[in-house]
C-alpha cells in the first residue's frame, strides 16, 4: 500500500491570466492536460462559466484562494499541473462548499489538493456545509489530496462516486457528532487504493441506504472513530484487502476497525487489522433495527454478513454468535 506525502503547496505564479491551450500543457514531470489553462489568481468559476459542458480545465501550480463556491458543469474535468498533487491547492478560509455539484454529473478531479471548507454549524446535522466536494452523480476523484475540511472531504453525493489513489485526512469537527467523516455516502460508490487517516469519526461511512459499494486496497488508519462503517444499508457490499489499523485512539464506545451496523449483504475479507480500540471487526444492531422505513433512519436485521480470512492481529471480533453473521478463518 502506498502512503502519500503530506507536503503542502508550491510557490504561486505572479501573473493571473486565462487562456486556452490547443496542445498538452506539460510542467516538468507533471500530468498533461488539454483544455483551458488557469493560473493562480484567476477565477475558476469565470473559466467554467465561459466554457461548455464537458470542458477540461488545467490548474497551473500554486494556490487558488476561493471566496465563493465553485459550481462545475456536467462533464467538466479539473486537473492539477504540478509535479506533485500538493503543488496545486484549491483552498478557502470562508466558503462552506468548495466544489458544489448538486444536479451535476460526470465531473472528474485529478492530481491536486482541496482544503478549508467551513462548517457553519459544527456538531449539528445542518446539511450541505463544510465539504471539499459536495453532491453530483458519477463523480471521479483520482490522485487527489482532500484535507482540513470542516465536515467531510466528500459528501452529499449521488450514485457512482469513484475515489482512487487519493489521500483523505484531517476532515470533520469532532468524534461522535454523527455527521463528521472523511467520506460520507448515502448512495453507491467505490473507494480503492487510497489513504484515509486522522479524520474525525469514520474514515469512510456508508450511511442510510447507500446501497451497493466496494472498499478495497486502502489504508485506513488513526481516524478518531471507526475506520470503515456500514450503517442502515442493504448492500450488497464488498470490503476487502484493506489495512485498517489504529482507529478509535480515544477508546470511544462502539467504535473500532470495521463495523457493520443494522445492515445486510456484505462480505468482509482479506483485511489486515490491528491496534483498533474496542474491536477490529464488529456486526451489531441498535434501537433502529426494523423500526420502520429504512430510508427514514431505520435499519435491517443482520443477514448475509460474512467475515472471513481477515488478519485480526489481536483485535476483537464481535457479533459472530448473532444469527445472520458468519465468521470463518479470521485470526
Amino acid at each position: 500500500m502506498k502512503h502519500f506525502s503530506m507536503a503542502r503547496g508550491a510557490a504561486g505564479l505572479a501573473i493571473a491570466v486565462l487562456m486556452t491551450s490547443i496542445t498538452p500543457l506539460v510542467v516538468a514531470h507533471a500530468a498533461t492536460c488539454i483544455g483551458t489553462v488557469i493560473l493562480p489568481g484567476a477565477n475558476i468559476q469565470t473559466a467554467i462559466n465561459a466554457g461548455a459542458k464537458g470542458a477540461s480545465f488545467c490548474l497551473s501550480p500554486g494556490t487558488y484562494l476561493e471566496t465563493s463556491t465553485i459550481s462545475p458543469k456536467d462533464g467538466n474535468t479539473f486537473t492539477g499541473m504540478g509535479v506533485g498533487r500538493d503543488d496545486t491547492v484549491v483552498k478557502t478560509t470562508s466558503v462552506q462548499l468548495i466544489f458544489d455539484m448538486r444536479s451535476v454529473t460526470a465531473v472528474s478531479f485529478n492530481h491536486f489538493a482541496i482544503t478549508g471548507a467551513i462548517n457553519r454549524c459544527p456538531g449539528s446535522n445542518c446539511g450541505a456545509t463544510g465539504r471539499g466536494i459536495s453532491g453530483g452523480t458519477n463523480i471521479k476523484v483520482e490522485d487527489m489530496h482532500i484535507y482540513g475540511n470542516g465536515l467531510n472531504a466528500i459528501g452529499g453525493m449521488g450514485a457512482g462516486l469513484a475515489v482512487n489513489n487519493s489521500e483523505i485526512d484531517h476532515n470533520g469537527y469532532k468524534v461522535g457528532d454523527g455527521v463528521s467523516d472523511g467520506i460520507k455516502m448515502t448512495a453507491p460508490f467505490t473507494l480503492t487504493n487510497s489513504y484515509l487517516h486522522d479524520n474525525q469519526n469514520s474514515g469512510i461511512h456508508c450511511d442510510i441506504q447507500c446501497g451497493a459499494f466496494t472498499v478495497s486496497g486502502n489504508t485506513i488508519t488513526n481516524n478518531t472513530g471507526t475506520g470503515i462503517l456500514m450503517e442502515i444499508s442493504p448492500g450488497p457490499a464488498s470490503i476487502h484487502d484493506n489495512i485498517v489499523q489504529y482507529n478509535n485512539p480515544s477508546n470511544v464506545a462502539a467504535k473500532g476497525g470495521i463495523s457493520i451496523k443494522d445492515s445486510k449483504n456484505v462480505e468482509v475479507y482479506n483485511n489486515t487489522l490491528g491496534h483498533n480500540s474496542k474491536f477490529g471487526l464488529r456486526a451489531g444492531v441498535d434501537s433502529r433495527i426494523n423500526c420502520g422505513t429504512p430510508n427514514a433512519g431505520c435499519g435491517f436485521a443482520l443477514s448475509n454478513i460474512n467475515f472471513h480470512d481477515n488478519g485480526l492481529n489481536l483485535d476483537k471480533l464481535v457479533g459472530c454468535t448473532v444469527v445472520g453473521v458468519l465468521c470463518t478463518n479470521n485470526a
